[in-house]
């Protein structure tokens, strides 16, 4: 390396490297930027040095095409040369062992002592100036660390309060990216709210609760059921179910240990729930299937698992078997049973009567805890792909099952593909969503209902497919696998509070499921309060918390209570007095008409919309440079709540123009329908 270095520089002038990092000790990894006391070199093109991860070596780059990537050993100490003159003096060096010993590397000074040098001139170290590109990418990471410690709120649960009978309790779970640690982080925080008054009287500090799967409170509020993950001495993963009281820890159950079946499922958004009975003494869970043991073809030796007393056999031959998935995001889900806990004894069932061929989730318990109600996915032809896929064709669809001991009634239609299931307060009415099976994915689903005691009857259509919409139309509902609450029903058991996207925002709608009406579509009630982009967390009662944000302002909650006499009068209290935002963020929804050449032959010109995120520049400073940045899916949406990556964008100059071409979701059925057999082309000029 001594030779590289000081090829760089001219001729009399000897590199001496000498630490210009600022007092920092040099960090295994690390990157640290030397400064030379050659007049002739520019600053920017200093050479930069770094611990190798054996710490034993040093790594040396320099910004010079010709000079690559080195590795060098520290140079062993020789004694002092006896020319004098130019003749090369040797300086003191840091040995091995003593290098590998030390944790955070060797200092500046320890540093310089392990090169070759010449002339010591003593020359004072001038600081390298970063250059414009330099300066450029710094303020970048600077800008993407501020946007990204902003957090998102992902559920909310409200209970009432032991005393007042106006005083209630909002437990909200929060994640945030810790780009340190590389990883989310997942906090709760408690809001005390006077909902007669309209007050926030305490809140709690944040506590991260980054090992807990499942929080689920009782019906009475008396208990909390939470499911954990955490490693054991063997630094294994464990799951345990924790039974809490308002005062304490009653209970822990190693499910594992009782050996009966697999992982319990978390919030996955597509199988997992976790459910308490209303006596309180049972609690529902989906986790996966057990799995066989397994041993070679060439294990002679008897295996005690073979003892026909235990009711259990070793399959051989099967140790290395692949095991089909259920595709993205759900590589960890291959086969799930319904799985029913007696609280008391501590004991676990697994219901035997759903086919060995389906993997149910999604489940809930029937009226009067008599049976469950869950969704059932056939494991043929195929799994993968499941999770951005809920119209499964023929086989593979899924279907709403009540399940009692030894009877399965089936209750969804064939030839439908249908998701969340759930009960009304008094537990006379199901509702869930519905789809036909095949076509496009993520298309306009139905609301369906039953009345229980005749659901044999078939269920009715409380929100119908919208084909098309204008501009301030109903566009039909459009969600994800699952909803963001399992609470959605208002006291009077009539009215739902929904989710979905309505255009290029995200909403939530209010319907009456006896007349099928919209009554309101919430966002509208309150822009200044609710910001651009709303999603229901839940409802008790007629309390709802909604999470909000807008382009420039990070999330945040608010709660209200709904007179149904005087919707438009609901007053929304922020749960934070002092919600962040954004600054130097604009941001607009424009709306485009195709032009005559792109008019669709069978749904004719329908319209589309883009969300452009401008930066605030001063005036006469020009037009900022635009990142076009359209959608995948293809049947997916930008909305106007606040996002990541458009933020930093904008906060680092650029303008971000994204668009939802025709066969975006939220603009109706036929925008959907439109981008079959077309896509690649129109998807591509609506961008254009």
């Amino acid at each position: 390396m001594a030779a590289s270095l000081t090829a760089c520089c001219s001729a009399g002038n000897m590199l001496r490297v000498v630490a210009a990092i600022r007092g920092h000790a040099l960090t295994s990894g690390h990157w640290r930027l030397y400064a030379t006391s050659c007049k002739d070199l520019d600053s920017n093109r200093q050479p930069r040095l770094a611990l190798a991860p054996d710490r034993s070596s040093i790594i040396c780059w320099h910004p010079e095409p010709e000079f690559p990537y080195e590795c060098t050993q520290p140079m062993p100490r020789q004694e002092e040369a006896a020319a004098q003159g130019d003749s090369p003096l040797k300086v003191n060096y840091l040995i091995e062992e003593k290098l590998k010993a030390r944790p955070d590397g060797p200092t500046d000074h320890e540093l310089c002592n392990m090169f070759f040098t010449t002339k010591h001139d003593n020359e004072e170290v001038q600081e390298a100036k970063p250059t414009h590109r330099q300066k450029g990418i710094m303020m970048s990471v600077i800008v993407y660390r501020e946007i990204a410690s902003f957090p998102s709120a992902s559920s909310a649960i409200i209970t009432k309060s032991s005393g007042s009978g106006g005083v209630v309790n909002i437990s909200t779970v929060w994640s945030q990216r810790d780009i340190d640690r590389k990883e989310k982080t997942t906090f709760g925080r408690t809001y005390v709210v006077d909902k007669s008054k309209g007050t926030v009287l305490s809140v709690s500090a944040p506590q991260e609760i980054n090992n807990q799967l499942w929080d689920v409170e009782s019906p009475s509020g008396k208990y909390r059921a939470v499911v954990r993950k955490q490693k054991d001495k063997k630094d294994e993963d464990k799951q345990f179910i924790e039974i809490w009281s308002q005062k304490q820890k009653l209970k822990t159950i190693d499910v594992q240990a009782l050996d009966k079946h697999g992982d319990i499922v978390g919030n996955d958004s597509q199988f997992g729930s976790v459910q308490w009975s209303q006596s309180e003494g049972h609690l529902l869970y989906i986790a996966e299937k057990k799995k066989p043991k397994t041993s070679s073809f060439f294990t002679n030796k008897p295996s005690a698992d073979d003892d026909p007393k235990k009711g259990e056999e070793t399959v051989k031959g099967e140790e290395f078997l692949y095991r089909e998935s259920w595709g993205e995001q759900l590589a960890e889900r291959h086969a799930t049973v319904i799985c029913v806990m007696d609280v008391e004894a501590g004991t676990v069932s697994v219901l035997e009567t759903v086919p060995d061929d389906v993997s149910p989730g999604q489940a809930i318990w029937g009226p009067d805890d008599a049976g469950v109600v869950f969704v059932g996915w056939f494991h043929e032809p195929y799994r993968l792909g499941l999770r951005f896929c809920v119209q499964r064709r023929k086989s593979a669809n899924k279907f709403l099952t009540f399940l009692i001991p030894m009877f399965a009634e089936r209750l969804s239609s064939e030839g439908r593909a249908v998701r969340c299931p759930l009960l009304s307060p008094d537990q006379k009415r199901l509702i869930f969503l519905d789809t036909p099976e095949g076509g496009p994915h993520n298309r306009c689903s139905r609301v369906l209902m039953c009345e229980w005691e005749k659901r044999q009857a078939g269920s009715s259509v409380v929100v119908d497919v919208v084909n098309s919409a204008g501009a301030g139309e109903f566009p039909g509902v459009f969600s994800w696998a699952v909803l963001t609450t399992s609470r959605v029903w208002l006291s009077d058991n009539v009215h739902i509070v929904l989710p979905t996207n309505w255009r290029s925002q995200a909403a939530v709608v209010l319907v009456n499921t006896q007349t099928g009406q919209k009554c309101l579509n919430i966002l509208r009630v309150s822009t200044d309060a609710l910001g651009m982009a709303t999603s229901v967390l839940d409802v008790c009662g007629n309390l709802l918390v909604l999470s909000c944000s807008s382009p420039n302002r990070p999330f945040y909650l608010v709660y209200g209570t709904l007179d149904l006499s005087q919707i438009s009068s609901t007053c929304w209290i922020p749960l934070d007095s002092d919600s962040e935002t954004v600054q130097n963020i604009e941001c607009r929804i424009i709306r485009h008409t195709p032009t005559q050449d792109r008019t669709h032959p069978k749904y004719g010109s329908l319209d589309y919309e883009s969300l452009l995120y401008l930066p605030k520049t001063p005036e006469g400073a020009g037009k900022p440079p635009l990142i076009l940045f359209p959608h995948g899916g293809p049947h997916s949406a930008f909305d106007s709540s606040f996002a990541l990556i458009p933020a930093v964008f904008c906060r680092c100059g650029f303008a971000v123009l994204a668009v939802n071409f025709r066969g975006s979701i939220g603009f109706g059925q036929d925008n959907i329908q439109s981008l079959l057999e077309r896509i690649g082309d129109q998807d591509v000029k609506d961008c254009k």
